[in-house]
This record gives C-alpha cells, structure tokens and sequence, in this order.
C-alpha cells in the first residue's frame, strides 16, 4: 500500500508541475518545444529583373523620340499658351472643371468661360526677341505689359524652369511607361532613365538658349 500511495504522490505532483507550465508557458510553447527542429534552407533573394539587348540598344533613341514629341506639345500647348483657345480639349477641360468645382461653363454675355494658362513667359519672350536675336530694350518696349511681365524672371523666358520641366516629366510618364514596360523595362528602370534624361535636356537648353539672346 505504502508503494501505491507513494506513486500516487508521485504522479500527482508530475501532473501539478505540468500544469504549472502550461499556465507559465502556454500549451503551444510546451508542444512547439517538444517538435524536432527541422533546418530550413534560408531563401535567397531573387536576382534582379536584367534588361535584355533590344531594350537596352533603343532607350536612349526612344526616350529622345518621346522627349521630341512631348516638348512640342508643351511648347506648342502651354508654352504658346495654345490650350486657352476654344478646341475640343479646352472644352473637355471645362467640363470637368463644371463636374468637379462647379466652374461655369458660360460667361454671363453667352461666350465661353476659357481656362486660362500662363506659359512661363515663353510668348513674351518671342515679343521681346529680334530676328537677330537679340532683346528689345526700347523704353517704348520697356513701358510695355509684356516687358514687366519678364523682369521678375532673371533669363526673360529663355531658360526651363523647374515648373517647365516638372510639368513635362509628368507629361511624358502616360508615354514613357508602357513603351519602355514593352522594351523590358521595370517601374524604377524606367524612372533611373527618364528622370535623368529630363534633367540633361533641360541643363542642355539653358547652357544653349540664354546666351543665344546675350543672356547669362
């Protein structure tokens, strides 16, 4: 009997110290523990996504046929101040001003309510230019509204400004994206190109255009 009651004790404090565990540790830990560790083989990185020869041959000549094209359309379309005209795409802009901010689309004699854009001083710059290409500097010039309008500008709208140049970024990226996307070229590839050769383009017209007009 003596034998019995001792295992009994014996069997009864087991089962009272593994309780205990279960509320220190928690049952997942107890039997997580008890698992043979197996060794995982570590997971290496995936090696980056390399461009392949036709791509990388015609970034640099498609990047320039799309930084053509978008420049004349900035120059054309906010450069020139063109988009204020009544066109098609004017008036697709005026409607979405209505749907958005209410912006009427009529003035109150009937003609169109024209959003107006200013193109960096690009048009005034052409006014202020002689075909030699020098700069009026007549005081009947100087008296003038679009002489005053340049003299806050220290280059007179010759140069790409950060806001020509940002907007033009932007401009190009509905273009840029899904071409080089078919040349092979990730997000980030095609922004480590595109950002870079905006950035040339506009350093390369303002060391060219400003001293063409005696400028700076």
């Amino acid at each position: 009997g003596g034998f019995f009651s001792a295992m009994r004790v014996t069997m009864a404090l087991m089962a009272l110290a593994h309780v205990q565990t279960l509320m220190v540790n928690g049952p997942h830990r107890v039997w997580a523990d008890a698992r043979p560790h197996v060794l995982r083989r570590a997971r290496t990185p995936a090696s980056p996504q390399m461009v392949g020869a036709v791509g990388t041959i015609a970034a640099l000549p498609t990047l320039y046929a799309l930084m053509s094209v978008n420049e004349y359309c900035t120059h054309r379309w906010y450069q020139h101040e063109e988009f204020n005209r009544d066109h098609a795409f004017q008036r697709f802009c005026q409607r979405v001003a209505f749907l958005f901010r209410r912006r009427p689309l009529f003035k109150l004699d009937g003609r169109r309510n024209l959003i107006k854009i200013w193109g960096g001083g690009h048009v005034e710059h052409h006014a202020e230019t002689y075909d030699d290409m020098s700069l009026k500097k007549d005081p009947r010039w100087r008296r003038s509204k679009a002489a005053a309008s340049l003299d806050s500008d220290l280059f007179r709208g010759t140069a790409f400004t950060w806001q020509t140049t940002g907007l033009m970024t932007v401009q190009m990226l509905p273009s840029t994206l899904p071409v080089f996307m078919l040349l092979g070229f990730s997000f980030m590839q095609t922004l480590a190109v595109l950002l870079p050769g905006m950035l040339v383009h506009a350093l390369v017209w303002n060391m060219l255009h400003p001293p063409m007009h005696g400028l700076p």
